[in-house]
């Protein structure tokens, strides 16, 4: 009874969404593995291949996009922006842009160099590009 009831609690789970790094950036393309993708959203990794530095645009508090980088990056979301501004503040990475809307992260993701956010759906800005990253 017991292997049924999770078995059909499995079946009806909502999938997933998958989790997209919007970028800007000319070399990146395609797929990023989870790791690498953590690197990059936790400010562990702070430049794009080509030297650029990279600067983390955060999507608006408790939105969808939030919660999926927050699962990735396995903090809650007030730790996880705690946890960002503090490596900022000690000069570990570049200052964190905070968006308070879905439009302004695609504005931020087309003027500033080196920008990078989460996104569940790609946006309709020219010239940023989705990289999927892996459940």
């Amino acid at each position: 009874m017991g292997a049924l009831l999770l078995t059909l609690t499995f079946l009806s789970a909502p999938p997933v969404e998958p989790l997209y790094m919007a970028t800007a950036q000319a070399q990146e393309t395609g797929v990023m593995d989870v790791e690498r993708a953590r690197r990059v959203f936790s400010g562990r990794l702070t430049r794009w291949p080509d030297g650029t530095k990279i600067r983390l645009v955060l999507p608006p508090r408790g939105s969808a996009a939030m919660k999926r980088l927050c699962a990735l990056v396995r903090m809650p979301e007030s730790t996880y922006r705690h946890f960002l501004h503090a490596r900022a503040f000690a000069r570990r990475m570049p200052k964190v842009i905070e968006a308070d809307s879905e439009a302004e992260v695609a504005t931020q993701l087309g003027a500033v160099r080196g920008a990078v956010a989460p996104m569940l759906e790609p946006p309709r800005q020219p010239g940023v590009r989705l990289v999927r990253v892996p459940q």
